[in-house]
């Protein structure tokens, strides 16, 4: 977690020196935009990494039933 707070805080000072950078103040609206879409996407892909490993963990503990099933049916022929 402290990493990815250390990793935000440098990629927020970034986008922050490149919207000042821009060379006209027209452009800086398009820049700060883009900005904050990184921003969120940024904040949220760490949120859904959590969701989808549970799904996947939920996703191997039914193929492991199922494969336990299987093996089950072949022991008792």
């Amino acid at each position: 977690m402290l990493e990815f707070l250390k990793n935000y805080y440098v990629f927020m000072l970034v986008l922050m020196v490149f919207s000042y950078l821009v060379p006209k103040e027209e452009y800086r609206i398009y820049i700060q935009f883009f900005i904050s879409i990184f921003i969120i996407v940024l904040l949220v892909k760490p949120i859904m990494e959590v969701f989808s490993l549970q799904g996947i963990d939920k996703l191997y503990d039914v193929f492991e039933q199922f494969q336990n099933q299987v093996d089950n049916l072949d022991l008792e022929q």
